[in-house]
């Protein structure tokens, strides 16, 4: 929900509304709502079980990308027992994969969400909920069956099951006949659910999917399907498996699914016919805006898309029979003279068009040339295509080519926007490459361009370029030496291995330089100096194989770097002694065998995260280690690894050298270590999670010492701890832990 409309919600609902963060819950609350975690434990929830009342369960979004898990005693125990609850959300928590049956309790549900979960099946109970009017179960991977009994569910209004794993729907969804939202309708085979089904469901609205369109076998049916009359359907997508019909029967199929032209969106998957209906880019559909095509492999053409005044994004997909893209694409609007094709198009993808060779030019008396809008041009595997591009296209700021081996163009005929913002280029030709001459741009990528040895001079973009990524090119040696790119703000080059890396004459150029990434690339750089990057914030160097040192010359050495990475360079022996950090938050040195020491000026107080080989602490006195980390006041995540010496983690402890603000601490790859020193780990006050990874030797935690504070404990390719906690007498040691996760095992 937008931020504004979520705190509008809680003004208007007043003190029967409250965002859990922790604190104090009034016992008037009757909708909750709080941050989802990773590990949403059970004590998260404990001042929460006396509300008997609670209506709304509403997790909110938090941690995007990672798998979160909720705890059984909060959706097995205490939610079933909410009998005046009316929302309820379990969505992208990995660990649901089943419903109680108790369940059935809550029998005043309006709204259940399990979307993004690992569910498998919904019990008999769930089909008591009479009341429930919206149930969402989209990119649930693991469910694969609807039950008949979901035709009990009569006043359901939006059944959501878009993404999911069904390949087919039980015939008593008809009797849902308020449906408003039904994202997906799966055809059935023969005595299973018909096309002309859909007539059964006259209040559709919003997104619709009719898929398995192979399973038809009647054309009444289509016919009697009478989506013209779904008014409300904004966006249709029509889709086929396999087993095609007869190419004309596929036609008449689509020719008798056309829609009302109110639709606004449009999306064909693997129709078999040859050619499209006369409705397809027909100019009365004029309020679709997005129009997507794939896997047709038997049409030869495209249809006249551009008699669509309003569509703004059309992709087309593995078209594999079509050769050639011209009149028939644009379209002829009969009886306008001033017809412009495309008119608002903004943008524009041709994906994986394996036979694709010539792009014809739009032939107009009037110079009324397609494309006035067009914003984003991306072309992708399109390996035979060959000759010109649209040549005036006076909007474009992206501009995408990738593997489109044999695209050449002639420069002399383009007229593009010459300030545009981004231009990704991929495995293409030199030829291709001399276009970047003629315009100025914001963003570049090349990747896989195998026969480059320098990068273009770029005259245009000097100035305004700010950032440049070089992928996979092994034939790249050098950088221009005439065009220095003194705007570059961001620089990441990423396997180039010849490239020999910028002279101590030109870095000095790139004062506006804030990011900077070299990952498997300048095997020539031996030396590498910060002195000459005054706004550096962000450095990460990765598998440099012949780096020996990291220096700054004496100068000022980047007070405004935040991530500091330096991991894999085998041959690395010194950092610079003399270096002033003050914004360091992030240190990361690991995979430096020959790192010979370490300056404690390297460990700011600022630190927030620390990554680093266990042999390279091995260099600083303990005593001074003591110190140094006791200063790390900021300090909340700790990665250590066993490369050198790895009793070092228990001097640690045993000094109680770690800070107390430590609240996550991982251990890897420590194959000799035993055990861990449990006075010093129980000092760890703050902490709240300890993941120790690819620890074979180690034969017991220091059980009775852990942390109070501890949340979570993940143990991952530990072998001896694995099978001491299969043992109950051990286990019950550790089963105090709010969640423990055992390779991908997640007890909670």
């Amino acid at each position: 929900m937008h931020d504004l409309i979520y705190d509008l919600a809680r003004l208007v609902s007043g003190r029967s509304s409250y965002h859990f963060d922790g604190s104090e819950i009034p016992r008037t609350v009757r909708h909750l709502s709080f941050l989802r975690e990773m590990f949403d434990i059970s004590e998260k929830f404990e001042g929460l079980y006396e509300l008997k009342c609670l209506r709304t369960f509403l997790p909110r979004l938090s941690y995007p990308f990672v798998q979160c898990y909720l705890t059984k005693m909060v959706s097995h125990g205490w939610l079933p027992k909410l009998r005046c609850l009316r929302i309820l959300s379990l969505s992208k928590y990995t660990n649901i994969t089943e419903l109680p049956n108790s369940i059935g309790n809550l029998l005043h549900l309006r709204y259940l969400d399990l979307s993004y979960t690992s569910i498998e099946s919904l019990p008999d109970e769930t089909f008591m909920l009479y009341n429930l009017q919206t149930l969402i179960l989209s990119n649930c991977e693991s469910l694969i069956q609807l039950p008949q009994k979901i035709g009990n569910l009569t006043n359901l209004r939006h059944l959501d099951i878009s993404d999911t794993n069904l390949t087919e729907m039980p015939t008593q969804i008809c009797k849902l006949q308020e449906l408003r939202t039904l994202t997906v309708f799966i055809v059935g085979r023969q005595g299973g659910l018909s096309i002309r089904d859909l007539s059964k469901l006259p209040y559709l609205q919003g997104k619709l999917s009719i898929m398995n369109l192979q399973n038809v076998v009647n054309l009444v049916d289509v016919f009697g399907a009478n989506l013209k009359k779904k008014e409300q359907i904004e966006e249709l997508i029509l889709g086929w498996g396999s087993d095609p019909h007869e190419p004309q029967f596929e036609k008449d199929v689509l020719d008798n699914l056309q829609p009302s032209i109110n639709l606004k969106k449009l999306s064909i998957k693997c129709y078999g016919g040859t050619s499209f209906p006369n409705w397809i880019g027909h100019f009365s559909f004029s309020k679709i805006t997005v129009l997507t095509i794939s896997d047709c492999n038997n049409c030869l053409s495209l249809p006249p898309f551009g008699q669509l005044p309003s569509l703004k994004e059309l992709v087309i997909k593995r078209m594999k029979m079509v050769k050639k893209v011209g009149d028939e694409f644009y379209g002829s609007n009969v009886g306008s003279q001033l017809f412009q094709p495309f008119q608002s198009l903004e943008n524009l993808e041709f994906e994986d068009m394996s036979e694709w060779q010539e792009w014809l030019p739009f032939e107009s008396e009037n110079r009324n040339f397609p494309f006035p809008c067009l914003k984003t041009l991306y072309l992708y595997k399109c390996p035979k295509l060959r000759g010109t591009l649209p040549t005036h296209l006076p909007s474009l700021t992206n501009v995408i080519f990738s593997e489109c081996n044999q695209l050449v163009t002639k420069l002399s005929d383009v007229h593009w926007n010459t300030s545009i913002e981004a231009i990704h280029i991929r495995e293409g030709q030199e030829a291709l490459l001399s276009m970047l001459d003629n315009f100025s741009y914001c963003e570049l990528l090349i990747e896989k361009c195998d026969s480059l040895q320098c990068l273009p001079r770029m005259p245009l973009a000097a100035n305004c370029l700010q950032k440049l990524t070089l992928t996979n090119i092994p034939s790249l040696i050098y950088f221009p030496a005439d065009c220095l790119l003194t705007s570059l703000r961001s620089l990441d080059i990423w396997h180039c291995r010849n490239l020999e890396f910028l002279s101590h004459n030109t870095c000095p150029k790139f004062k506006s330089l804030e990011t900077l990434r070299i990952w498997n690339s300048c095997s020539s750089l031996t030396c590498f100096s910060l002195a000459f990057l005054p706004v550096l914030q962000e450095l990460h160097i990765r598998f440099i194989p012949n780096l020996e040192a990291i220096t700054t010359h004496g100068g000022e050495a980047a007070p405004k770097l935040v991530d500091f990475i330096v991991t894999d360079c085998e041959k690395l022996r010194s950092l610079p002694n003399q270096i002033d950090l003050p914004s360091l938050e992030h240190l990361d040195l690991s995979g430096l065998p020959m790192l010979e020491s370490l300056s404690p000026r390297c460990f700011p107080s600022s630190l927030k995260s620390l990554h680093v080989d266990i042999g390279i602490l091995s260099s600083v006195s303990k005593k001074e280690l003591g110190v140094l980390f006791q200063r790390l006041s900021s300090l909340s995540h700790l990665l250590v690894k066993g490369l050198g010496d790895e009793d070092l983690v228990n001097t640690l402890l045993k000094q109680q050298s770690l800070p107390t603000s430590l609240e996550y601490l991982f251990l890897n790859n420590f194959s000799g270590l035993k055990l861990l020193e449990g006075k010093g780990l129980k000092n760890l006050t703050s902490l709240q999670m300890l993941q120790m990874y690819n620890c074979p030797s180690i034969e017991s935690l220091p059980e009775g010492q852990l942390p109070h504070s501890l949340q979570v404990l993940s143990l991952r390719e530990c072998p001896l701890l694995e099978a001491r906690y299969q043992n109950h007498k051990y286990w019950s040691k550790i089963a105090h832990i709010p969640a423990i996760k055992i390779n991908e095992k997640v007890i909670i």
